[in-house]
């Protein structure tokens, strides 16, 4: 989040901002709200988003149940002073999602002002605090945090629309702390600290997903920064050890279990800076994951999907090995990054479609299975960006990522295709009617994934074009910024390899996005 704003140096203030926005696939509006107080040493914000959307709509009509809402805020309290700073800060994120069915006719809309079909319902509350504390050279951060994070699916009550029973109900708690010492200056500056997590999850409802269990972990870590001349380094090393326990579950044929891990990481990096505002980075680093619970002991549906999770308890940590490099182009109107990597993932974890389906309620639902195996993924990005003219910016951007799975010497699923985008932008910072404003069109393909793992459905290749156009334009005593955007603007239809849906629903079309925002 942003810093709280200061009053030390100024007179007491109060600033706010209002944003109105409205979309017009899926009928989406909302609002957000910024307000600000600063007197002396002591600074507040209170922030709020509410947002509505209905069904989203294809070039082949509407998908049924596709509707949400969600009403998110934060509300922080802080002190500055001269030695130190202190923040409290408590954050809610909720909605309501209704969920697309497979199986269910596109056609079928539902009853009318009642829309049948399941939903997720999400909430996450967050209570944080930071501190920063001016020990001689020695600058003392402090984080903690405690989250409540909850997650329940709902469905019809015996498929009758408007009656509903829980799928499932998880309610995650996780509690964490990192105290950092940060050192040094220009040329050699660095971090030392300590981090720890206890985390408690509670499976509730009828579908047990996963098992209660409980998570602690603690690390120790330091990071250093040398930067003289054309040379930057960097290096940095942890040691994180991790506990996890899970109770028995009957429905899940699960026994009480416990697992250990302890594992370290580390990272070197250089720049060398060359004449011209060239550049060359390299980076060599070795990470590691643990499973995570879902990825260990699912079982069980997950609607939005359509699929049904399998869980694998025997999977081991991850264990990385990547070399990345790059040359940089830096100059007053053009800008260039071609950048490579190479990865070797040890026990690489990642879900599969098995080819087996499962019947769950009136859902026929494909099975997809958690799996590991040695593999290699290698990808690039190129970005560029030229002020072809004062009022005139060109931007291009392309990725990849290719993954092997070495011992199957088969593609891994679920790859990215190829994407490559091209930009154009006008802008003017004086329009006399305006303050500023400006006009862009992005033209986006994305290919065909044409290296497909088991069981991958493909889609083919698509293009895509976007507009944006925005404005600044002073009002009476208030400045607004109005911002038109338009999405899939030849409302093209397409479905993107990376979507859960593309067995059975095609990705948005034409989308209109208009906001106004000023200043309070």
């Amino acid at each position: 989040p942003a810093d709280l704003p200061d009053a030390r140096d100024r007179a007491s203030f109060t600033r706010g901002g209002i944003e109105l926005y409205g979309a017009s696939n899926n009928a989406e509006f909302g609002s957000a709200l910024r307000l600000e107080h600063a007197s002396g040493s002591f600074g507040s914000r209170i922030f709020a988003v509410g947002r509505h959307g209905s069904d989203i709509h294809t070039p082949d009509g509407e998908i049924p149940n596709t509707g949400f809402g969600a009403l998110n805020g934060e509300v922080a309290l802080g002190l500055r002073g001269d030695k130190g700073n202190g923040t409290l800060r408590f954050a809610h994120y909720g909605g309501e999602f209704k969920l697309l069915e497979a199986d269910r006719p596109a056609e079928d809309t539902g009853n009318p002002g009642e829309e049948g079909g399941p939903e997720r319902k999400a909430g996450d509350n967050r209570l944080q605090f930071g501190s920063n504390l001016l020990l001689g050279g020695i600058r003392l951060e402090t984080k903690a945090q405690w989250q409540n994070h909850s997650l329940i699916e709902v469905a019809d009550s015996a498929g009758v629309p408007g009656t509903e029973s829980d799928q499932f109900n998880l309610l995650l708690n996780t509690y964490t702390l990192d105290v950092i010492a940060h050192h040094g200056n220009q040329p050699l500056h660095g971090a030392v600290g300590v981090s720890g997590l206890y985390q408690n999850n509670d499976s509730r409802g009828p579908i047990p997903l996963v098992p209660d269990a409980r998570t602690s972990s603690g690390a120790l870590f330091a990071f250093e920064e040398w930067d003289r001349g054309r040379w930057a380094l960097s290096g940095g090393a942890r040691v994180d050890t991790r506990h996890l326990e899970n109770d028995a579950n009957a429905d899940l044929a699960l026994p009480e279990g416990s697992r250990d891990d302890t594992q370290g990481s580390a990272d070197l990096g250089l720049v060398y800076r060359l004449n011209g505002g060239w550049s060359l980075a390299a980076n060599a680093a070795r990470g590691w994951r643990a499973p995570s619970l879902f990825e260990l002991y699912s079982n069980g549906p997950q609607l939005s999907e359509a699929r049904f999770d399998v869980g694998n308890p025997n999977l081991d940590p991850e264990n990385d090995l990547e070399f990345d490099g790059g040359v940089r182009l830096h100059k007053d109107r053009l800008r260039v990054e071609l950048t490579g990597f190479s990865s070797k993932i040890e026990n690489y974890i990642f879900v599969a479609p098995t080819g087996g389906t499962q019947v769950v309620g009136a859902d026929t639902l494909d099975v997809y299975a958690y799996q590991q195996a040695d593999s290699r993924l290698r990808g690039g990005e190129l970005w560029a960006q030229i002020e072809a003219a004062k009022a005139l910016t060109l931007r291009a951007r392309s990725d990849y990522v290719w993954g092997e799975n070495e011992q199957t010497n088969q593609p891994l699923p679920l790859m990215p295709p190829l994407r490559v985008a091209g930009e154009a932008e006008l802008h003017k910072s004086e329009l006399g009617w305006a303050q500023q404003g400006h006009v862009g069109i992005e033209v986006e393909h994305i290919a065909e994934q044409t290296r497909l793992g088991p069981f991958d459905v493909p889609t083919d290749a698509y293009t895509l074009v976007h507009l944006d156009a925005g404005m600044s334009k002073r009002l009476g005593s208030h400045t607004y910024d109005f911002n038109l955007r338009v999405r899939n603007v030849g409302d093209a239809a397409y479905r993107s390899f990376l979507s859960r849906y593309k067995k059975f629903a095609d990705d948005p079309g034409r989308n209109i996005v208009f906001s106004v925002a000023t200043g309070l």
